[in-house]
């Protein structure tokens, strides 16, 4: 017998039903997080997850990462592509997927501005798979084992557990050297490894890192430097340390050395590609991605080329318009030492720049063994949590002086990287905003303040307008045979042919410069492109505000901003000063 209800216990249930969905209701939302909690969440852990791949980058990121909460059981110099192209694009893919899973409307401003970076950034990372086999980690300028002597030399001691690690990375240096030659192999076996000329410089710079192989090495007294001032350990422990560090080099670092230089030596003949990226399967495409990557911008490269080929035009115009007697005279600064010119150039931004107070800096000399193959200066980039420690590196073996040297440091310190890295961490940004950078901003703005401080700087003599020019065109040609070898294939006779035309016909240096452009695609339009992309960006800021155009006031937005893609940084520019309307093609 099925006993039916009335119509007021009808009710009566309906009620308690509506009751129970609301209180479930509420529970699910409670458990569910607003969308700007959610998105905190998310870009905490892609944080922690990068800075947990190897300790090098956790190291320099943090100096205090258990404060953090970030304790990894072991150290680990990291690892390389598997060869899996395809776990890579479809973890790519799903990263893209929960990326869009994100309502931007419902975020706070600045978790929509870094949404939208970590969206174009995963866009140029699938991109770039298309030429998965064209990595290039190993290069005698710019590749892992060039770069790895001074990072190690300039490995903090906080406490003993940052000794301990690094004695752990010395000894995983010849693990993560053979990790690095399983992917050059498989690279090799499609005759897409280094070449034989640029194997034979990677292995003279690794003889010339090895030197003697005794205590004289710079890393031995680095280390032994670094542990005297730390007032943490006795007398009998930096002893002790020191003799076990001198050990360390001569059974670990010094042999993984040698074992790279025979790996890489064994693969000598295998290379198939005689040119740059044109000339390799799916190369154009890589290439092009490679310059989004790279450079922020999303020109294609004929507009690239155009725009190089206008500012290279325009920039003759200004030589040829410069009265004669620009350059006359001695440089007025060869006197000044570095120290010198940084302390002047501190003082010299404050009416055009933001104001940024309580930077402390050091210079220090690129050591010896490594000064024929670093750059002619560098900024390390100082902790997200200690950046209290702004380093700046001169390589001696460039003997810059003068205007080149005041250029240089303008670009290194203030107001380039030093100077860009400060201020941009003063806005108390999402710290992954400090950790994922593009090149193009970061290079280009460095690039944009030497021109600046060429021609804009207060005082600054006349002679430094004739450096920048010459220095701009030296740039654009550069650029434009990173296009020429890498985006159409020029060959070694190509690329003499076209300098020939600007006077340049040194034999040597033709095939230096061809080699390193070679080695190093879309390395010098990350400098120049970028910078022209700031350039263009500041002249269509003046044109639509006119007469009320401040330059401080952009130089802020830009730094705000911080280091984003160029078609986002427009869009933020334009908007904080109140300029309600998309900015022209560049093109």
């Amino acid at each position: 017998m099925i006993r039916r209800l009335s119509r007021k216990q009808k009710c009566l249930a309906a009620l308690l039903f509506a009751a129970v969905l609301l209180l479930v209701s509420a529970g699910l939302y409670r458990l569910i997080p607003p969308e700007p909690v959610r998105f905190e969440r998310y870009t905490r852990q892609l944080l922690e997850d990068s800075l947990l791949q190897d300790t090098l980058t956790l190291h320099y990121t943090l100096a205090d990462p258990v404060g953090w909460g970030l304790e990894p059981s072991y150290a680990t110099l990291g690892s390389f592509p598997d060869g899996d192209a395809i776990a890579q694009a479809a973890m790519l893919e799903n990263q893209y997927a929960f990326l869009d899973s994100f309502h931007p409307e419902l975020l706070r401003e600045d978790q929509a501005l870094t949404l939208n970076i970590l969206k174009t950034q995963t866009e140029n990372e699938l991109d770039l798979v298309k030429g998965y086999f064209l990595q290039n980690f190993i290069s005698p300028s710019l590749g892992i084992q060039a770069q790895l002597p001074t990072l190690l030399a300039e490995y903090a001691f906080r406490s003993k557990g940052d000794i301990d690690a690094y004695f752990a990375l010395l000894g995983d240096l010849d693990r993560y050297f053979s990790d690095l030659m399983n992917f050059v192999n498989i690279q090799a076996a499609s005759g897409l490894g280094p070449g034989d000329d640029a194997i034979d410089r990677i292995c003279d710079q690794c003889e010339e890192f090895i030197g003697q192989g005794d205590a004289s090495h710079f890393l031995q007294t680095s280390f032994v430097e670094k542990c005297s001032a730390c007032d943490f350990l006795t007398d009998d422990e930096k002893q002790s340390l020191a003799d076990a560090h001198a050990e360390q080099l001569s059974d670990c670092v010094f042999p993984a050395y040698r074992n790279l230089m025979e790996r890489l030596t064994a693969l000598k003949g295998s290379c198939q590609v005689k040119g740059g990226l044109a000339t390799c399967p799916n190369g154009t495409d890589y290439y092009e991605a490679l310059i989004r990557k790279e450079t922020g911008s999303s020109l294609s490269i004929p507009q690239i080329q155009e725009r190089l080929y206008r500012q290279l035009l325009a920039d003759i115009q200004k030589i040829q318009s410069l009265p004669q007697d620009t350059a006359m005279g001695a440089d007025p600064y060869e006197k000044l030492d570095a120290a010198k010119m940084l302390q002047l150039l501190q003082n010299s931004i404050l009416d055009d720049f933001p104001a940024l107070t309580d930077v402390d800096w050091e210079l220090k000399q690129i050591q010896d063994e490594l000064a024929d193959y670093a750059s002619p200066a560098f900024y390390l980039t100082p902790p997200i949590d200690a950046q209290e420690t702004n380093t700046i590196y001169i390589n001696p073996a460039e003997q810059m002086s003068g205007v080149e040297l005041f250029s240089t440091l303008a670009h290194e310190g203030f107001p380039g990287h030093l100077y860009q890295t400060n201020y941009f961490s003063s806005t108390d940004p999402d710290p992954l905003r400090e950790v994922f950078s593009c090149g193009g901003y970061i290079e280009g703005w460095a690039t944009y303040v030497e021109s600046w401080f060429c021609t804009e700087a207060d005082g600054i003599w006349s002679g430094a307008s004739m450096y920048w020019l010459e220095r701009s065109m030296n740039l654009c040609l550069t650029s434009l045979l990173d296009i020429g070898i890498h985006g159409y294939g020029w060959t070694l006779a190509d690329t003499a042919s076209f300098l020939d035309g600007f006077g340049i016909s040194d034999q040597a240096a033709v095939q230096n410069l061809y080699q390193y452009i070679l080695e190093n695609p879309a390395n010098y339009l990350k400098y120049y492109l970028g910078y022209l992309s700031f350039l263009d960006l500041r002249t269509s800021c003046e044109e639509a505000l006119g007469d009320s155009f401040d330059l401080r006031a952009f130089h802020e937005a830009v730094l705000a901003t911080g280091p984003c893609p160029f078609a986002i940084l427009e869009d933020e520019v334009f908007n904080c000063l109140g300029i309600g309307q998309s900015l022209p093609d560049a093109s």
